[in-house]
């Protein structure tokens, strides 16, 4: 599961998703499914809107170097309109 937290922050939508990803020794198809859910889930909120919600994903995403970045590259992506900054 991915915890979703609503806050309005200056006036500002703000969504938080609060993640704890399947464990490295699991398959990576079980990391990307957790980045697609989270994609998923922001698209939907967007959806409609005139200005996007301020959107923050944290958490421990067991993502190991090897798999790094294409674990996260559906949060990543950078023609996703959504996409995430990396701040690691």
């Amino acid at each position: 599961p991915i915890l979703q937290a609503r806050f309005k922050i200056s006036g500002e939508d703000t969504h938080i998703y609060v993640n704890h990803w399947p464990a490295a020794g699991a398959p990576r198809a079980q990391r990307l499914l957790a980045a697609n859910q989270i994609r998923k889930k922001i698209e939907e909120e967007n959806r409609n809107r005139r200005k996007p919600v301020f959107s923050v994903a944290l958490g421990h995403f067991n993502v190991v170097q090897s798999e790094f970045p294409q674990s996260l590259m559906p949060l990543l992506d950078p023609s996703w309109n959504y996409r995430l900054i990396d701040l690691d």
